[in-house]
């Protein structure tokens, strides 16, 4: 049987289309968890609601604890030898769940991995759609840990995937913070022995302004970098070797990516202080400049000594980047060039 568990608040708009595409699957031996965190809207009642129609439903309704706390409550109860994580203002393709149960048997796998599709406020895709080649892609214990470098977003995130339930024994997403997916991803990765991935894109997540992950704030990036340091320190105690330092340049990709953006609020000084200081630690860091790339030891050699020199660089290379490429493609339509 498979758990999904799908934690729910404030989604009223949206929370019948995610349980649908939930109870329509092709593979039916589920158990679906709906965890109403509390939430003000009627989200309760139509959980309730599919509860009645459909046997497979469990309702939890509890006190509004945050996203960790209630994707917790499921798994505190949930009694499926694989657990599927749809958070509630998205949608799953009719056949995600028995493809990539399929996927897990087929490598004998413990996790099961999927591409998925950005979509707005009307179920249409964002973007130009992506042909999938139904590719698939497996990993044994050595490279597992990789993929979070080569497939990081993919990897990171909890939704679009199917487990083994003996993964999360000891294992739960930690309260209070933005980027749970971030704290728990190498914990489950450490104890797969195979992870399969396969390009089609079988989730449907769901754009939202409104949404968690659709604002930018400092408690956001300050959750991204412990996260990252949370990592870093987890790598370190397992001897995970080179994908230390590839995480400690994740980190300040990171810092170098938001810094300018937080130096414009009044509200960050602190995080903008931790930042810098971060940043000059892991630079001067020895292995850390081994694995530097020319360039990228002149571009973080300039903001390790002033960020505002720093982003001039790499805004006047990427002005002069567009230049040349717009001269190239424009003697390209020159007849004889």
């Amino acid at each position: 049987m498979v758990s999904v568990i799908i934690p729910i608040y404030n989604v009223e708009k949206y929370l019948k289309k995610c349980v649908e595409s939930v109870l329509c699957q092709t593979y039916q031996n589920l158990e679906v968890i709906l965890v109403d965190d509390g939430s003000p809207d009627g989200c309760g009642a139509i959980c309730e609601e599919y509860a009645q129609k459909d046997k497979r439903v469990r309702v939890i309704h509890k006190e509004n604890g945050g996203l960790s706390d209630a994707r917790n409550a499921g798994l505190d109860v949930c009694r499926g030898d694989y657990i599927v994580f749809v958070d509630s203002d998205d949608c799953i393709h009719p056949q995600m769940i028995e493809r990539l149960y399929n996927l897990l048997m087929k490598y004998q796998a413990d996790m099961a991995i999927c591409s998925f599709q950005d979509i707005g406020e009307n179920d249409m895709p964002l973007y130009a759609k992506y042909d999938a080649q139904g590719k698939e892609y497996c990993f044994e214990k050595e490279n597992i840990m990789n993929q979070l470098q080569s497939r990081n977003l993919l990897t990171v995130v909890a939704w679009n995937k199917i487990y083994k339930a003996r993964l999360f024994e000891n294992i739960r997403y930690p309260k209070g913070y933005i980027h749970e997916d971030e704290f728990v991803i190498h914990k489950l990765l450490h104890l797969c022995t195979r992870t399969v991935y396969t390009d089609e894109k079988l989730y449907y997540y769901r754009k939202r302004g409104d949404s968690i992950m659709g604002n930018i704030s400092p408690k956001k990036i300050q959750d991204i970098y412990l996260a990252y340091e949370d990592r870093i320190s987890f790598l370190e105690e397992k001897q995970y070797g080179r994908i230390i330092t590839d995480t400690k340049l994740q980190l300040m990709h990171q810092i170098t990516k938001y810094y300018k953006l937080i130096k414009k609020r009044d509200d960050a000084n602190e995080l903008l202080a931790y930042m810098g200081d971060k940043f000059a630690e892991l630079y001067q860091q020895k292995e850390v400049q081994e694995a530097l790339t020319a360039e990228l030891k002149k571009e973080y050699g300039l903001f390790y000594q002033s960020p505002s020199r720093y982003y001039a660089y790499v805004k006047k290379n990427k002005v002069c980047s567009t230049i040349k490429e717009r001269i190239k493609k424009g003697l390209k339509s020159i007849p004889g060039i």
